[in-house]
């Protein structure tokens, strides 16, 4: 990603409790954007990417400053996932709706098939990663076999076709 990226990017990785700080200097290091663990209260800017501490809840409210990070151990529905994809979908189809550009890519099980079909009714854009390039083709099954991919694209590709989405909006 572009460090003039016009849009910040937010990332629900399933981790183990403590390793999503050290999994944000690491890329930190290797990236172009800025990459850091989200802070609850924090106001979310462009060109940096925000990665969801693990062990809790990634969510947004919009207010007058723009989008705020709303970081708590509390789920706003059952889920084995912290931070869930679903979570983080759910408050951004509520809060922004229709710009939204939502991802998924490998990992087990469903976490995020909701989520983004709240983002789908409000006329957001969605991309699955490919069962190509999946190491675990669970979580981007789900979107594609729901119907709610508008792009399936391999892994290598998933970075210019966010550039694009992102510059035609």
């Amino acid at each position: 990603m572009p460090k003039d990226l016009p849009v910040p990017i937010l990332v629900s990785q399933h981790m183990p409790v403590g390793f999503t700080s050290s999994l944000a200097s690491r890329l930190d290091s290797l990236s172009e954007v800025k990459i850091k663990q989200v802070e609850n209260g924090e106001i979310l800017r462009a060109g940096t990417v925000y990665i969801g501490e693990a062990g809790k809840q990634f969510q947004v409210r919009k207010d007058r400053n723009g989008l705020i990070a709303v970081i708590t151990t509390e789920s706003p529905i059952t889920t084995l996932y912290k931070p869930s994809v679903d979570v983080m979908f759910m408050s951004l189809a509520k809060e922004v709706g229709a710009g939204v550009l939502g991802v998924v890519m490998t990992g087990m099980g469903n976490d995020g098939t909701q989520g983004m079909k709240e983002l789908k009714d409000q006329g957001a854009f969605a991309i699955a990663e490919s069962e190509t390039t999946c190491i675990v083709y669970g979580m981007p099954r789900s979107i594609v076999e729901r119907g709610l991919a508008d792009r399936i694209e391999q892994l290598p590709d998933i970075g210019k076709v966010i550039i694009e989405c992102v510059n035609r909006r």
